[in-house]
């Protein structure tokens, strides 16, 4: 399969996870339904690259994640207020309100959400970031990523935070 990019756009590996299951008619290819799963983890993924984010929110909502995006820090906080979330996938540099500080508003106004996140930056080498990131001791995926990446990181998450 070919991907026509437009220019400037981020570019990262992608897995796609496929399932053939045989039955005695003929093979198809089993999509998951979300009413298989009654109780879907809610994600919020913030990123200013609404290409990237609709793109992993879209793999994601295959995993039966229930998906809810937002392109800036300040739309983040509305989101965090109106509900919890099983999943923060929270980018580094977004305009206006950036990934530590939305963190940082997140640990004053609802502190229980504070174990769900997961940061993204495609900035290795800004010491910043890794400074945030040792000093609050989170998850970072560096850009490009791949989906397995990403849900090894969120079955992690997941994990860690029922123990």
């Amino acid at each position: 399969m070919w991907v026509r990019l437009p220019p400037r756009a981020p570019r990262f590996k992608l897995c796609f996870n496929i399932i053939m299951v045989k039955d005695n008619t003929n093979d198809h290819l089993q999509v998951p339904n979300k009413e298989d799963n009654k109780t879907l983890k809610k994600v919020l993924i913030l990123d200013d690259d609404r290409w990237f984010t609709d793109l992993i929110a879209e793999m994601l909502a295959t995993k039966q994640m229930s998906v809810t995006t937002t392109e800036n820090g300040v739309d983040g906080l509305k989101e965090i207020m109106k509900s919890d979330f099983d999943v923060i996938l929270c980018d580094m540099m977004m305009p206006g309100l950036t990934g530590d500080m939305f963190y940082k508003a997140v640990e004053r106004a609802k502190p229980s959400m504070c174990n769900r996140f997961i940061f993204m930056s495609g900035h290795r080498d800004k010491k910043e970031i890794v400074d945030f990131i040792n000093s609050v001791g989170k998850k970072i995926l560096w850009k490009p990523f791949d989906l397995y990446q990403l849900l090894e990181a969120i079955n992690t998450l997941e994990i860690s935070n029922r123990g």
